[in-house]
Order: C-alpha cells, then sequence, then structure tokens
C-alpha cells in the first residue's frame, strides 16, 4: 500500500503538470495561475440586484466589521511577539498549510482532501462577495475563475480597476470587505452545525476507559511496572476513569514522587508519578492515552453507528476533548496530542476564520492592505498615503515572517 505521504507528493506533482499541460489556457503571475471565465457573473448580478438596500447593508457592515478585526488582528501580532520574546515554548501564532503536508516544525497537518475543499469553499464565497457588493455599486466585474497559488487551489473575482480607482469610500471600501464579511457570516452557521454534532455524539457515546496509545517515557519501564500500549485504564486510586479528560483532571492535583494506584481492565499496580519536562512540581504518569468508546442504547447512536466513519469525516470527532458542544472551537487540532478528527465543517470553521484575520491584515495587496490604502488616501495626499501604507506593509511583513519562522528554526538551534 503506497503511504499517504507518497499520495500527498504524487497529487501536487500531477496538479503541476497539468497546470504546464494546460498553460496556455492560464495567465501566470509568479507562482500564481489564473484561468480567467465569466461562470458566476450574472449570478452576482442578479443578487446584487435583487435587494440593493441589504446588498448596500452588507457592504457597510462588512467595512465595520472589517475594520474592527484588523484592529484584532493586530493586537494579535503584538501578543504574539510579546510571546515569541518571553515564552518561546508557545506554539506559533502564524505558520503556512499546505493540505496533506505537516506543519514545519511538527507532525500534524490539515487533511489533504478535506483541506482542499475547505479552502476552496471559502474561497468561492470570499470572492462571490466582492463580486456581488461590485456590481451592487455598478463597478464592472470583468472575469472570474479558478486560481492556483502554487499547488493550493482558488477562486478570484476580477473588478474593474479604473473603476474601483474612481469608486466612493463607501463603493470601494464595501468591495474590500465584503470577502472577509461573507468567511465570518459563514462561520456562524457552520459553528452551530458542528456544535450540533458534538451534543448528538455526546448523546450517541459514552466513555469505557481510557487506553495507553504510548509511553512518552519510554526508558522509564521500570518505574511504569509494565503499564503497555494497548491497555486500558478503568481508575486511578478510588476514582472511575471512563475518559481521557478523568484522567487527565485526576492527575492535575498530585505531586511529583506521589503513589497512585492504576487500574486496567486486567488488575491493579501502585506507580510512582514523576514530573513532565516543563513543570517539575506536576504529577506525570508518562502514559498517552485515548478514551474508548462505546454507543449507547439511543437512537443517535443507532443512526450515527452505522456511518460513524462518514458522519465524523464532515461533523468531526471531539469525544473526550470538550464537555460542552459550544467549545469545541477552542480544542487545538493541530496538537501532536489530538487524535480526533476536525471533519471537513471544523477545517471550514477553521480556514474561513483564518483567511477572514489574514486577509485583513493591513499589508499591501491584501483586503485588509487595500482598505487601509483607500482611507489614507481621503485624508492624505496620493503620495503620502502610498508611502505611510508601504511603511505599514513592510513592517507588518517582516513582523509576521518573524512569527513564521523563527519558531520553526529554534529547535535545531
Amino acid at each position: 500500500m503506497v503511504s499517504s505521504g507518497y499520495f500527498v507528493a504524487a497529487f501536487y506533482v500531477g496538479i503541476v503538470a497539468l497546470i504546464y499541460y494546460f498553460r496556455d489556457r492560464f495567465e501566470f503571475e509568479g507562482i500564481v495561475a489564473l484561468y480567467k471565465t465569466k461562470w458566476g457573473l450574472r449570478l452576482m448580478d442578479k443578487v446584487a440586484r435583487l435587494s440593493p438596500g441589504l446588498t448596500r447593508l452588507f457592504s457597510v457592515t462588512g467595512i465595520v466589521i472589517g475594520y474592527l478585526l484588523m484592529i484584532l488582528m493586530l493586537g494579535l501580532i503584538w501578543f504574539s511577539i510579546r510571546n515569541l520574546i518571553y515564552r518561546p515554548e508557545a506554539p506559533a501564532a502564524f505558520t503556512p498549510i499546505l493540505p496533506g503536508v505537516p506543519i514545519p516544525g511538527s507532525n500534524v497537518y490539515l487533511p489533504l482532501i478535506q483541506g482542499l475543499l475547505s479552502i476552496f469553499i471559502v474561497v468561492v464565497i470570499h470572492e462571490f462577495a466582492h463580486g456581488v457588493v461590485a456590481r451592487r455599486y455598478d463597478i464592472d466585474v470583468k472575469s472570474s475563475g479558478f486560481v492556483l497559488f502554487g499547488p493550493i487551489p482558488g477562486a478570484f473575482v476580477e473588478p474593474d480597476e479604473d473603476e474601483l480607482e474612481d469608486a466612493s469610500q463607501e463603493a470601494s471600501q464595501g468591495l474590500f470587505g465584503a470577502g472577509p464579511w461573507a468567511n465570518i457570516i459563514l462561520a456562524v452557521p457552520v459553528f452551530f452545525l458542528v456544535s450540533g454534532g458534538v451534543a448528538l455524539t455526546a448523546n450517541a457515546y459514552q466513555g469505557d476507559g481510557a487506553t495507553i496509545t504510548r509511553l512518552v517515557t519510554e526508558n522509564d519501564t521500570e518505574r511504569l511496572q509494565g503499564l503497555s500500549v494497548g491497555e486500558t485504564i478503568t481508575g486511578l486510586n478510588n476514582e472511575s476513569v471512563t475518559n481521557r479528560v478523568d484522567l487527565i483532571q485526576n492527575l492535575q492535583n498530585r505531586s511529583v514522587n506521589e503513589t497512585v494506584t492504576v487500574h486496567t481492565r486486567n488488575n491493579s499496580r501502585d506507580i510512582r508519578l514523576t514530573s513532565p519536562p516543563n513543570d517539575a512540581n506536576q504529577g506525570f504518569l508518562g502514559v498517552g492515552v485515548d478514551t474508548v468508546y462505546k454507543p449507547t442504547d439511543s437512537t443517535a447512536a443507532s443512526v450515527i453507528d452505522p456511518v460513524k466513519k462518514a458522519y465524523f469525516w464532515v461533523m468531526g470527532d471531539f469525544r473526550g476533548y470538550v464537555n460542552s458542544p459550544w467549545i469545541w472551537p477552542a480544542v487545538n487540532v493541530f496538537s501532536p496530542g489530538f487524535s480526533g478528527q476536525a471533519g471537513l465543517l471544523g477545517w471550514i470553521f477553521i480556514v474561513t476564520t483564518g483567511i477572514a484575520g489574514a486577509n485583513l491584515l493591513p499589508i499591501g495587496p491584501l483586503d485588509g492592505g487595500r482598505m487601509l490604502y483607500k482611507s489614507l488616501k481621503g485624508i492624505f495626499q496620493e503620495s503620502t498615503a502610498a508611502r505611510i501604507s508601504s511603511v505599514v506593509t513592510w513592517t507588518l511583513l517582516v513582523v509576521v515572517l518573524i512569527l513564521v519562522f523563527v519558531p520553526m528554526v529554534r529547535p535545531f538551534l
């Protein structure tokens, strides 16, 4: 069987080969390949004319939300820089993500098929919103189509830049803010869908112990006294363990060198706790675990269990990671310890909020950068606005590159 790594590599090589074979049909801007069409232009115009007042409300609201999120993203950058200086062990706030390819410096990744689908869906909605607002203000949309940022697929719309340059502040700012605002709106129903799925899953399955998946301290077998991968922990001292959260919470208040009784399905044994690498005072068992689940006698279980692989692929599997269905976005799905599934909908949520935030950074050609430049032109002369915009762009670009690459190279220093 071909490993997933070979499949991912073959997929991206195939994409590059297809672009090369059909190169006469693409327009190239560096590594960006554009396939221009007229698809969707009539629909954009129709939606824009369906309710001009509602479209204008969407546009104006997008401007306000856009600037608020721009401020939020700048705050995130400041917080990330402080973390980089004072908490070097903190995870990177910005990192390049290519579906199917591990994030540099780790073994976690955005799954290939779910990643490509989520990116494509999110970008299509983003660009369609740009087109609708453009038509609302009678800015011509010259083309639409598919775009490949290297091997990553997406979509685009091409408004008439001359008309956009002459457009009012409301029209141009609304057009720039429409894409990120549409992404934020998309996140709302997706959030409730996944939250409902998490609640339904909690009703369909119940924990039946915490099975050992790995020995964190593999050279500490004498202390672990025979605990092995595959055994299921059902209790710690006099408290039952029905899932991994039970075990984690039980250990949180325990001290280094404290002896606990670990109950498994077959026997019990006394084990002395050690300490994790980052906390000399916290009791640490030294094993990685996943929850063992069994279906309940519920209608939800009878519906989900026969198709659980497909269900979790779409809805995600956050069993054992959240106690309330509403807090699933707080789970770090990029953590090496995450063994559940974000699901297609979960990835759409992550990608749509990520693209919205990234696009609103006031950097050059991004939506946020164009919004800032348009605002500056309304206050200063064009040359002054351009200089200020350039300084902001290059400063933020350098800062973002530092936030991306320093955490990657630090482990090798």
